[in-house]
């Protein structure tokens, strides 16, 4: 298994208050979708991001 690949908080945090699309976000950081959405979570956690932009962005049903 190959080891964990570190993203930088602020430039994933800069790109999705940019408008960056979930599309574009997984292209650029080589995620899957569940990868996004666990990134997504971890940003909420710490406070990066707020839940509300989590749902602007996913559709609730897709939200973990």
């Amino acid at each position: 298994m190959s080891p964990k690949r570190r993203i930088k908080g602020n430039e994933i945090v800069a790109d999705i208050k940019g408008g960056m699309t979930d599309q574009r976000l997984m292209e650029k950081y080589k995620l899957s979708e569940q990868a996004l959405k666990n990134i997504f979570r971890k940003l909420v956690d710490a406070g990066a991001i707020l839940e509300s932009e989590l749902q602007e962005r996913i559709p609730p049903e897709r939200i973990p």
